[in-house]
Parts: C-alpha cells; structure tokens; sequence
C-alpha cells in the first residue's frame, strides 16, 4: 500500500535524521510532540498549529484525502477511532482533528511508530504499528499469494475457513475438537439445535435431539442480544418445529445459516431459539448444560461486531494493511510502498468489540475448543494451534499478541490463579438482567471445580437441604480457599482505560458501581459487588495459589473458623444461582463504627489526626480497602474508602457502634505483617437460630516488623492478640487451641513496653455468627 504525502514525509524524516548512535534515538520529528508537551491542556489543539515535524495531519479533511487514497498508516489509526468496521469517515466531521508521532524506533528497512491523535483511541493511549519499506512490485506480489476477494462470503473466504478446520482436525488426537471433548470425559449433545437443512435451503427448524450422537456436528454462536433478537417462546414452539424461512429472522442470523451451509454444517445452537426464554425452569435448566454446549461444539461463531447489512458482506479491501519478509531491494527507500501491521489490531477487532463487553460471552469463549471471529473486516481464526486471518492465513499471528483468549485448560497448580483472574476480568463486563451473573461464570467454575456430586436428584426436595463441608464450590466461593474468597473489594480504579493511559493503568469510572445487584446474591459474595473487584489477599505465598490452610500457624493463617455452609441452590445446579447461601464462622467480632467520610481529603484527615495506630480519644482507626455498604443493603455508596473507628477497653464515652470488624487472615511478608478480615453488620433476627450479619466491605491493618519500625505501630496489632487471648475457650476445640498459642507467641515477639502489651485491648467477643 501506498503512503500517503504526509506518511511519507514523516517516515522520510524519521530515518534520515534519526541518531542511530545514541541508546535512545533522536530524530526531529519529535519537533511537535515535544511542542505539545510544553502546552497547556486543553488549548493546545485550538490554536493555529505549527508545522513542525512529526505533524502528521491538522485537519479532518487532509486525513480523509489520505483514507481516499488507501494510506495504510493512516487507515489503521482510522480504525482505532471508529465506532464499527462499518463506519464511514465521510459521514463524519471533526471540527478540530490532529495525527502526530510520539515515538519512533528505527528498524532495518523499517521500523516502528507510535502515534497519537486528538480524536479517542478505543481503550488505549496511542496507535502502534510496524512498518517494512517495499516496491509495488513486491506488494503486488503479496496480494496475490493472499487473495482477499471484495465480499466475505465469497467462496475465496469459504476456502480459507475450510482450510482452517481441515488442518485442525488432521491433527488427529491433538485436534482441539478431540482435546476439548476428552476433557469433558462425555460428549453432552444440546436439547435442541437449529437446522439449517442443504445447501440450497433457504429455511430452518428447530429439532429436539434427543442427546442422540447423530447430532453432533453442530456450530454454537456467540453474540450480542439485542433489541430485534428473535426469542422462543411457548406459543411459538410448534411454530419453529415446523421450519421458518430465512427471512424471519435479523440478517446476522441468516449470515449464519449460509456459512453453516456453506462449510456442510447442518445445525446450529443459539441461546435465543434453541431456550424456551419465557420458561423459568428450562433457562435454568438448559443453563446448567452450558458448559458442554459450547466445550462440544464443531466451532464457535463469535459475531464481534453488529450490522443491518450483517457479516457476509462487500468490504473495502484496498484497506485491509498487509505485512511481508524483510526486502533487500535499495530501490524500496525510495518508494511509497510499505508492507504494514497494526499491533492493536486484535485489540480493536475483538477485544473492544460490544459482544466481549457482554458477561455470558466470557464463559462462552473460554470453553469453546476453536472460534471464528466475525463482523470485521476480515474473518479470524483462533484454535490451540494459532491465531490466523484471511491476509495470514498459514502463519501464526505472534506479534498481535494485545489480545488473546484466555487458557482454561489448566493444571492444578495454575487453576487458583486463573479463576481468580478470570473472576476480576469477568467482574467489568455487563449483563442484560444481574440475576444472572452467577449463571453467567458458572460454566467455566464447573470446568475447573469437578465435584463427585454435580447435581441434586432429579425431582428431589431441596427445600431444605443443607450442603456439608463436601461442597467445594457454591455462590462464587470455593470451600478450601473460603478466606482468600471472601477478601475481595470495589476496585476504585474502575476499568476504563483512557487514550492517555496504558493498558495496565485504570482509570475509575463514575458509572462504573451502578449496578443494581439482586437479593438472591449473599452478601459476602464477589457477585454482590454492584462494580468491579480487586482481591486483597493475593501477595506473596497466596498469589502462588498454595491454599492459606485450615489450621492457624506461627507465620501467618486463618484467624477464624469455617463451621457450616449452609446452601440450597435454585434448582438442581449447585453451581448456579443460590435459594439461600450463608456461612457458619466462628471469629473474634469487634465493635466499630463507621464514618461518614466527604471524599479522599477527608479520609487522608483522619489518618493524619489520628495517625496509623495510635490511640486518641479511645479509638483505633482502620481504613477500608474501598468504600462501604451499611445497612439497609444494599443501598447508595460513596465510591470512596472509609474510616473505621474501634474503642480501646474500657470504651471510650459517646461510643455507638453501627459495626463490626472480623479479622479472618494474618500474614507476614516479608517485613510486613497484616492483618485482614471484613467489615459487617447485624441484621434484625428472623427466625435463625443463629446472630445474622451482612458484609459490607472489607479491611487490611499493616504494620512494619522491620528494624526501623516504631513500636507505636505495633499497638492496634496488639489489641486484636489480647482480644484473642481474652475470649478464646480455654476448653476449646483443636482450631481454637492452636489459634490461642499463636497469639501467646505472637504478644511474646511484640517490640513494645510490657505495660502497653497488656493494657491494649479491643472491645470483642469470640462467638460463631451466620454471614448471609
């Protein structure tokens, strides 16, 4: 592809003045960007612009020439900016609109640019792309050892996919179709799935399968509801048994139903017509099998990006960047050609695409064996063997590595790891009805958490059914790393990137904790976060996924007791939605009160007035790991971090606790040791046999054990080890015994004078509460 003048005047400048000498090239077409960076924010793009080097475009209308004359640079920063792949720029005009490079490494016979424009880049800061200098000659040459024809359901692009599902199943055993199924042990067959009919069908049905093996081969689609998507209901069914045309349904459907047909594949599994959706009890139950519709399935349709005209349609190849070998030939520096690649490009074309801001999609991605990605301007595909497009059809894509699905596959070692992962990333994305978001997950938690007893008998009671210490996965928790579930909070830092932020820096969003979260979620768990998390006991031995243990120890452990989980799902899936879900603790539970805080500035005053751990005025204070949600929960938030204050023994006059604190974890790391635990309420007894509390956010007291510390920040530490020693059983069981000479070790190794280790002490009582 040709450059346009000013891309060729930018590339000209970059490497003729660039100091190849220096560790950090130089070059003067730095000019503008180290203008701009002596500007004041927010006038700098208003004024009359310089023409400095490194200026790429100072107008809509200079960029639009250069997308008419099929600029590859300026085509994918093009890409970054629009709102769909079928967007059109002439259809847009932008009052003031600037292109300019902000950093450049030199390559041989290329190199690499990172550029910047006044316009917002989708979910990132700058464009990068990697550029080879080449001739026309060799161009055309590349274009047509990959020929890309003009409408994407040609029979070029039929070719192309079939290719891609032949070369993965000649692998035989290794094939990611045999793999996947292996892992499943069975191969699960939908209820019911879409038939397409021949070739020549222009029509389709519904077909109940039986679970017959027969029906195996068949395609499940990921996609995006919206508000034309068509449902199965009752009074419809007998209807679509019958067959429909093609012409019922939206256009991305019928794309669908010609690509299946295309590549010889008859049926079809869509969320939306193959589940009653005005039936309670099959939503439930068909959401339950969800694990092995799409592990089983031949291949996934991920459908990135909606249209009316849908996916099997014309596109503008000129536009579609190319990358080739490293040339030799000198004529290539003095040529406008270059081969491209956009190193954002999966980025755009996927991962910001508005199917993968949708929660169901996650799970459907993950356990899918092998996906074709549709909607863009060209079709991906992604197996175990690589990442390929219709420009790379044979090699694996490995420099697009911005965005790749994620591993579920995983040994033991790597499975904490990774559904912890999976649960943040999980935790930003939207759902239509938040009912459901632990539907949503509970796929990929029954892939990685087997149990002996996936389900409850078919037609049993389980009014009343209680689930014992066997359960290892229920309501969001896994049983032996209960702790390290529960430590979870609001990440205030949001997760919307912004175009002057890194892809690992976040930026908090104001809309970003509006969730309105349903009452069938306990409060203690991750789900019930009305935004996203963070976990707050993940550092040092536990980010290795090694379980904190049930027993407490020397060097840190549990500070409370699991006794009880008492869980009755809704329906016969324990790892879906919950009836009832709540927690049998015993702990130490100390009386607090939370303040009422106006923002950052008032939460940085308190601890400035009362310091980390001294006492004033008879009160510890400890800060929350986020922001809180007292009773009546859940309720209206403050989206910033609080202040819990807890009285010294005796308790200090006009004290009123509204909390309590609940330290469940203490560890030592390094030269820091921290305590961790949750902040709860009471709520009014109901017919329980048992106190009621609700968690309402979560806290961590560190304090340095180093060589510097002071022995004043060992006092609110010190407190929380005599309340233990106090209210501990003497007669206690083998939990609480160990628990009680850890804490004697622990007040023995404290470095503070001996009339201040026995005279700190909290206001506590150990007692067994039901966390709901």
């Amino acid at each position: 592809m040709a450059l346009c003048g000013p891309c060729y005047d930018l590339i000209r400048v970059c490497q003729q003045h660039t100091d190849l000498g220096h560790r950090h090239p130089y070059t003067s077409a730095y000019k503008f960007r180290d203008w701009l960076a002596g500007q004041d924010d927010g006038d700098s793009m208003k004024e009359a612009l310089p023409r400095l080097p490194g200026l790429i475009h100072s107008s809509w209308k200079s960029f639009c020439d250069s997308l008419d004359n099929y600029c590859p640079f300026c085509w994918i920063v093009w890409s970054h900016i629009r709102d769909s792949p079928t967007a059109l720029y002439h259809n847009e005009n932008r009052l003031v609109f600037n292109v300019w490079l902000d950093r450049h490494n030199p390559l041989r016979g290329g190199g690499i640019l990172w550029l910047k424009c006044s316009a917002e880049i989708k979910d990132y800061k700058f464009v990068k792309l990697m550029f080879q200098r080449t001739t026309k000659q060799q161009f055309e040459e590349k274009l047509a050892r990959t020929p890309v024809e003009q409408h994407m359901g040609s029979e070029t692009t039929v070719k192309t996919v079939k290719g891609w599902i032949s070369a993965c199943d000649r692998s035989g055993d290794d094939g990611c179709v045999a793999k996947r199924r292996s892992v499943m042990n069975s191969l699960v067959i939908p209820t019911r799935l879409i038939d397409v009919h021949g070739c020549n069908s222009q029509a389709w049905s519904l077909v109940e399968t039986t679970k017959h093996q027969d029906f195996s081969k068949y395609v499940a689609l990921s996609h995006r509801w919206t508000a034309d998507t068509p449902r199965l209901l009752r009074d419809n069914y007998v209807a679509t048994q019958a067959g429909r045309p093609d012409s019922a349904v939206p256009r991305k459907y019928q794309d669908v139903f010609v690509l299946c047909r295309k590549l010889d594949i008859r049926y079809v599994w869509i969320d939306s017509l193959c589940i009653l959706q005005d039936s309670a009890d099959d939503f439930l139950r068909e959401a339950a099998s969800m694990t092995e519709v799409y592990a089983n399935a031949f291949c996934t349709f991920t459908i990135c990006w909606e249209s009316p005209d849908g996916f099997l349609r014309p596109r503008n190849i000129r536009a579609i960047s190319r990358m080739d070998s490293i040339t030799q030939d000198p004529r290539a520096l003095s040529d406008r050609y270059v081969s491209v690649i956009d190193e954002g490009e999966l980025r755009a074309a996927i991962g910001n695409a508005p199917v993968n801001q949708r929660g169901w999609v996650l799970q459907e991605q993950l356990l899918s064996s092998r996906i074709l990605y549709l909607g863009n301007d060209e079709i991906y595909w992604d197996c175990d063997h690589g990442f390929f497009s219709e420009t790379e059809p044979l090699s694996w894509i490995t420099i697009l590595d911005d965005y790749r699905r994620g591993k579920i596959v995983v040994n033991e070692r790597h499975k904490l790891l990774t559904w912890r992962d999976l649960v943040v990333q999980f935790m930003t994305l939207g759902l239509s009805f938040e009912r459901d978001r632990l539907l949503a997950i509970s796929g990929i938690a029954r892939f990685l958490f087997s149990l002996a007893e996936k389900s409850l008998p078919e037609g049993g009671d389980n009014s009343h059914r209680k689930l014992g210490q066997n359960v290892e996965y229920f309501a969001g928790l896994q049983r032996a790393h209960w702790i390290e579930d529960l430590l979870w909070c609001p990440d205030l830092e949001g997760p919307v990137r912004t175009k002057y932020q890194s892809g690992e820096h976040r930026e908090h969003s104001s809309g970003s904790f509006k969730r309105c979260v349903d009452d069938i979620v306990p409060s203690w768990s991750w789900a019930a976060c009305p935004g996203p998390i963070r976990w707050t006991a993940y550092d040092g031995d536990f980010r290795g996924g090694k379980p904190i243990g049930e027993m407490p120890q020397l060097k840190g452990g549990p500070l409370a007791c699991l006794r009880k989980i008492n869980f009755n799902p809704l329906g016969s899936d324990v790892y879906g939605l919950p009836k009832s879900a709540s927690l049998d603790i015993s702990c130490l539970l100390i009386r607090a009160e939370y303040e009422e805080l106006d923002g950052p500035e008032d939460a940085l005053k308190w601890l400035d007035d009362y310091g980390k751990d001294r006492v004033i005025d008879g009160l510890f204070t400890f800060h929350t790991d986020s922001f809180l949600l007292p009773l009546p929960y859940p309720r209206v938030h403050s989206d910033e971090r609080s202040v819990v204050t807890v009285p010294v023994v005796p308790p200090c006059e006009n004290f009123t606790g509204t909390c309590f604190i609940m330290p469940l974890l203490r560890t030592k790391y390094r030269d820091d040791v921290q305590i961790m635990g949750l902040v709860v309420q009471e709520r009014p007894r109901a017919d329980s046999e048992a106190r009621e509390f609700v968690r309402i956010g979560s806290f961590t007291k560190s304090r340095d054990i180093g060589i510097w510390a002071e022995a004043e920040n060992d006092r609110a530490h010190m407190g929380v080890v005599n309340a233990l020693l106090k209210h501990l059983p003497n007669d206690g069981d083998e939990f609480e015994q160990k628990l009680r000479e850890c804490a004697r070790v622990w007040k023995e190794k404290e470095k503070i004078g001996d009339g201040v280790r026995d005279g700190i002490m909290v206001k506590a009582e150990w007692t067994t509460i039901r966390l709901v």
